[in-house]
């Protein structure tokens, strides 16, 4: 199956808003509570995308996967961020994928696209927040990122521990 990476278009918002909910509902059932997944709604994300792609920074990267025959699969978010006490320039917002793309490598090409991306505007460096017990940490860690902070998430009703990961090197990453 032919899978092509490219920068997403406004047109495509409700396509990533899909998967974006999706993925939430998949991949962190049992981890957030059912009525905050069950909660999440397609066009209010597709606000949220709309609001996002119709706007963007010359800083700022949104890629999609888009796989023949089943429109857009994954996405990746990413930008410049203002320097914080952290040191990093650069922070990727989310990655997500269908359930039914995941384990064929194409998280990591989106990864490596965002990594690509901000390194080209002079980013030196890239964090990313995510829950504690998300359960696909491992690809984080397999990409290279280290656990740099800890920290807490309010998601509905509950406060979550999360964990920031670190890539202090963009531009000495070599593509696995």
């Amino acid at each position: 199956m032919t899978i092509d990476i490219r920068p997403a278009t406004t047109s495509e918002a409700e396509a990533i808003a899909a998967v974006h909910v999706s993925s939430w509902r998949t991949a962190y059932r049992g981890l957030v509570d059912d009525a905050t997944l069950d909660a999440l709604s397609v066009p209010s994300r597709t606000e949220l995308w709309n609001r996002r792609l119709s706007a963007p920074r010359d800083d700022q990267f949104v890629f999609v996967a888009e796989a023949a025959g089943d429109g857009i699969v994954g996405f990746v978010d990413a930008a410049r961020i203002e320097p914080s006490d952290d040191g990093f320039e650069a922070e990727l917002f989310a990655i997500y994928l269908l359930d039914s793309h995941r384990g064929r490598g194409l998280g990591r090409r989106l990864f490596r696209q965002a990594q690509t991306s901000v390194a080209a505007i002079g980013c030196r460096n890239l964090k990313l927040v995510v829950l504690a017990d998300n359960p696909f940490r491992r690809f984080y860690d397999a990409m290279g990122g280290a656990v740099v902070a800890g920290g807490f998430a309010d998601i509905g009703p509950q406060r979550l521990e999360t964990v920031t990961y670190g890539w202090k090197r963009l531009t000495e990453e070599k593509p696995a």
